[in-house]
């Protein structure tokens, strides 16, 4: 038992290492909601949302899915639950270091927010992850990522990382680039697992 979580801390440890190393240097955009966040709302619940999805903007408008989110570095806790009952947004660890590492000069944050949840959303950001507050960027609808995208492209006049957990909205963003002079490199979610 002991050897086994070892083993996985020092695969963990290696895997974040590796990653940190190819981003090191890049101008790395982050998807916040599955991304930064683990998409559940709930340690052990039963649904990824404590409401519909259509249901959101209405819910958020009296609620807050990101209060008291569970930071793992900073508790020893499993789960924390808002003032309300509900259970919040738990932030990932492994996306805490490594965004703490590559430092907030050249990192990005661009999500998907309901207008009632921007200032909730912001808030969580910045309390949990070493990002500028001028660098992070909200968008009603997914699609118009790319536009946000191109933007920090022109910025920098380099190539961009994006990571993200939908491979929908990566592959649009790469294929809205591909003939320009700088492009979007998509880096899903799933390449941080070891």
């Amino acid at each position: 038992m002991i050897f086994s979580l070892i083993k996985k801390a020092i695969l963990w440890v290696f895997n974040m290492l590796r990653i940190f190393r190819f981003l090191d240097g890049k101008v790395v955009v982050f998807d916040f909601d599955g991304t930064m966040t683990a998409f559940r709302y709930a340690a052990f619940a039963e649904r990824l949302l404590p409401c519909l999805d259509s249901e959101v903007y209405e819910h958020s408008k009296h609620n807050n899915l990101y209060a008291g989110a569970y930071v793992p570095h900073k508790s020893s806790e499993l789960e924390k639950v808002t003032p309300n009952g509900e259970h919040a947004a738990r932030m990932l660890g492994c996306m805490q270091w490594l965004i703490e590492q590559l430092g907030p000069e050249r990192v990005f944050v661009l999500t998907r927010t309901e207008l009632t949840l921007i200032a909730k959303k912001n808030e969580a950001i910045l309390s949990n992850f070493n990002v500028r507050p001028d660098h992070i960027f909200h968008v009603q609808d997914a699609n118009d990522k790319e536009k946000v995208l191109d933007a920090i492209m022109q910025r920098f006049q380099e190539d961009i990382w994006f990571v993200e957990d939908s491979f929908k909205t990566q592959l649009n963003a790469e294929e809205h680039s591909a003939t320009k002079q700088f492009r979007v490199h998509g880096i899903n979610i799933s390449e941080f697992l070891v």
